[in-house]
Order: C-alpha cells, then structure tokens, then sequence
C-alpha cells in the first residue's frame, strides 16, 4: 500500500477484444444463464499429499457429519448470520469466503480440512520429528486445517518432553561492557533525570565514577550544550561522550 501511494492510478475500462490475454470468466463462460449467485474460486489441492492419503482423507471427509453438513453449506450459501449457521458450521464462519469443496474434499485457501478420525494421525505426522510446536505450525500451515489445531498442536508439543529439550532456546546476548578509557575525563555518560518539576543532567567519568549533577532551567540542546561547555572548561574535553540519544 505504501509503495501504490506514490502514484495516482486511473482505472480504465476496457471491452474484451481490446485485452491482449484474455481472462479466466471470459474462457469459462456458463453455457445456459442462472439466477444463482456464484463465488469463483482458484483450487489446487495441496500437493504434498499422494492420491493414496487424498483418498482416506476424502472417505473419512464422506464420514464425517459435521463435514459434510458443512459441505452442504458451502454449496448452498452462508446465512447472513453466524448464528444462523448450523452450530456444526459456526467455527468456519469467519473465514467462509475461503472455503469451497473440490471432489468431497473441503479446502480452506491452499489447505485442506481435516476429518476429526484423521486429525490424530496427522498430528502424529507432524509431531514425528520432535521439533516442537513452531515447527508442527510451520509443516502444518498451509497444508491442513481444522478448528483449534493451533492449540492441540501447543499442547501435544508441551507436553512432549523431547520436544521441550529439543525445542531452540532463546539465548540472553552477553552484555557488551564499555571501555572505561585510560584516563579520567576521557569518557563520560550522560543523561537527564527529573525530581520535584526539576531537571537536571548528569556526567559519570567511566575511569573514577566521578559523578557531576547540574540544574537544567531547560532539556534543549542548546541547554545541555551550555552546561557540557562549562563542565569542559573545568575537567577537560572527552573523547568519547555516551548517552541514550537525549537532547
């Protein structure tokens, strides 16, 4: 969206013979006309599973109740409401525009439903390699779907315990110290702080941890600036100023 707000864009109409790659409706036409409201969908059955599984997936999918009340569903048209929905029906309200069937399979966008008598068996798939659950989600999106997969996937992996050992750790950075410098007043910390309406700035020395408070009637650059200028005349200018980026 960013990069479309450089341009202005005009929309165009064109008539068919005038488009040089003709579009899909266009070559897919309906023979007789229909009064019947249509949703078009691209479906492309996921094609990391072979024939063999697509089958099991397709009779457990004939099985199924609350599928194929679904089915029924999709073919012939959401209600306006999700309560309205049979209940079977409602965990796939939200995303209803992306369901569709292909060959009594329900596909959800490039994913394909899962029956409930298949879903332990592909957990067991996912969980095979005991990556533990970032893992599973990964393997798993794009490819299947049922409602709450996401968390009896976090749950099979927690209570997994090669999982949980195998599982990479978020490692705490070493923390970095600064150099102290190699004599007094060579380096110096800064920073603001306020008491009672008050501001004042702070100089630490990273070689003595001298420390020097002064009253600041205000945080502008040019204030700070002002009593840096003073401090430096005293104890010498530094070679290295660290601060956290303040005024």
């Amino acid at each position: 969206m960013m990069k479309l707000n450089r341009y202005d864009i005009v929309f165009k109409f064109l008539k068919g013979k005038d488009l040089v790659i003709a579009d899909t409706l266009s070559r897919a036409y309906l023979d007789e006309p229909t009064e019947k409201r249509l949703d078009i969908f691209m479906v492309q059955v996921n094609p990391n599973l072979n024939d063999s599984r697509l089958m099991e997936i397709k009779e457990a999918t004939a099985k199924d109740p609350d599928l194929q009340d679904l089915i029924e569903t999709i073919q012939s048209g959401w209600p306006d409401r999700k309560s309205a929905a049979k209940e079977s029906c409602q965990p796939y309200f939200d995303f209803r525009d992306s369901l569709s069937v292909y060959d009594g399979i329900i596909v959800k966008g490039e994913s394909i439903i899962i029956p409930k008598s298949e879903r332990q068996d592909i957990k067991q798939r996912l969980h095979s390699s005991h990556n533990g659950y970032d893992s599973m989600l990964r393997r798993a999106r794009g490819s299947v779907y049922w409602p709450g997969m996401n968390v009896e996937l976090r749950q099979l992996a927690s209570s997994c315990k090669p999982c949980q050992e195998l599982k990479p750790r978020n490692i705490s950075p070493l923390l970095k110290q600064h150099d102290d410098g190699n004599a007094p007043w060579n380096r110096i910390g800064l920073d603001l702080f306020e008491i009672k309406d008050k501001n004042y700035l702070v100089a630490i020395d990273y070689f003595s941890n001298f420390i020097t408070i002064d009253l600041l009637k205000k945080t502008t650059s040019k204030a700070v600036v002002g009593v840096l200028k003073k401090q430096f005349t005293f104890f010498g200018i530094p070679s290295t100023i660290v601060s956290d980026g303040g005024p």
